[in-house]
């Protein structure tokens, strides 16, 4: 079952590991990098919620939640104030095209800010919650 997990010293190793093909590396930051940024805009008084997507006990991809903006961003987008935006999505490249990336946008769309409170997981038919 597909499910979102909040990443915390558990786990943050598998999420470091996963990385998309060389051509997709200019799309989206590397998940060093947004776990650093998760972490200077919460000590700076932000919302940033980095989430590992897992497949049962398999780290498949990894997302960020984030709420408002941040005070270095550069023109941010009217819609992103006051507003749950997601950050950063990433599917593994050896997890590609196998139905991930599209269980997770729908279960981050049907928890948040659900998902932030308790956990939820995604059966590919509906949505859990405990």
């Amino acid at each position: 079952m597909i499910r979102l997990e909040k990443v915390t010293g558990r786990n943050v190793w598998d999420i470091l590991r996963l990385s998309v093909k060389d051509e997709q590396r200019s799309f989206v930051a590397a998940n060093d990098i947004s776990i650093i940024e998760a972490y200077t805009s919460i000590t700076g008084n932000g919302y940033a919620y980095p989430f590992g997507i897992y497949d049962d006990d398999t780290a498949v991809g990894f997302l960020m939640v984030g709420y408002d903006t941040d005070d270095y961003w550069e023109n941010p987008p009217k819609i992103a104030e006051k507003n749950y935006n997601l950050w950063r999505f990433m599917i593994d490249k050896n997890y590609q095209h196998k139905g991930y990336g599209k269980a997770a946008m729908k279960l981050r769309k049907c928890t948040v800010p659900l998902a932030l409170q308790k956990p939820a997981i995604w059966t590919k038919r509906r949505l859990l919650q405990f």
